[in-house]
């Protein structure tokens, strides 16, 4: 039945897809961009939620415990939505700055949306 139809989905959370997909750059020792981008079949809070995973991932992934969003941008077009942060992280949880736990983060995450 999915050959015929043609399996519409929203974009699963991967990198290098042909329906979207996370990519990031590293801009200094602990800056990133991070984006995320989606099908139309997308929805917004699963992109912006996708684009927290993956800053969580790769703060992780570089020996960091927490990460702040220094600027972003996010929206919806009928092409699907998107969001882009740059992100700086922390060995330690920076004090009067709203950040993030990233092993919380990813935790909560992947649970949301039964990822492994």
């Amino acid at each position: 039945m999915c050959l015929l139809t043609g399996c519409i989905m929203p974009t699963p959370y991967q990198s290098d897809g042909l329906r979207g997909s996370y990519t990031q750059t590293k801009f200094d020792k602990d800056v990133f961009m991070i984006y995320f981008a989606g099908n139309p079949y997308t929805n917004f809070e699963r992109t912006f939620d996708f684009t927290m995973l993956r800053s969580a991932e790769v703060c992780l992934e570089h020996g960091y415990g927490y990460f702040t969003i220094e600027t972003g941008n996010a929206g919806t077009s009928f092409g699907g939505s998107a969001a882009g942060f740059l992100i700086r992280a922390y060995s330690q949880k920076p004090e009067k700055v709203l950040s993030f736990d990233a092993a919380f983060l990813k935790q909560s995450v992947k649970a949301k949306y039964h990822l492994q």
